[in-house]
């Protein structure tokens, strides 16, 4: 979603043609991080619009449990982050398969379907927004 933001063409057409927008869900984790990135009030707003379009999956107390388990494995061997895993939970729970730019992040989970892509972060910071 961040390059969605950063407005990258490859992404936008990726996601529109071979993903499909509506098979497109976010985890709730997704979206506060996004949120926190904001640089305004404004910008904020701009997010949320952009977001608002998108089905969010909320985090239950299965994701919870998937989340922990995560956590106790991997915390020390890969310092996983806690935004990570919580995406990893959801997508494990729900069965969906994930696509992020961050494939580094998550490869070492296992029964995580990752989807494979050639997508290119954009060089540069953000215009509006700075996140991960």
């Amino acid at each position: 979603m961040i390059e969605v933001l950063r407005k990258n063409p490859a992404v936008a057409s990726y996601l529109r043609n071979d993903i499909g927008p509506f098979n497109i869900v976010l985890s709730a984790i997704t979206i506060a991080e996004i949120q926190q990135g904001a640089t305004n009030k404004e910008n904020l707003q701009q997010i949320n619009r952009l977001l608002k379009q998108y089905i969010v999956l909320p985090i239950d107390h299965n994701i919870s449990n998937i989340f922990t388990s995560l956590i106790q494995k991997y915390v020390l061997s890969h310092n996983t982050d806690i935004g990570d895993t919580f995406v990893a939970a959801t997508a494990i729970h729900y069965q969906l398969p994930l696509l992020t730019m961050n494939y580094k992040h998550y490869k070492h989970i296992p029964n995580l379907q990752l989807i494979r892509h050639n997508l290119k972060p954009l060089q540069g910071g953000f215009p509006n927004l700075l996140l991960e």
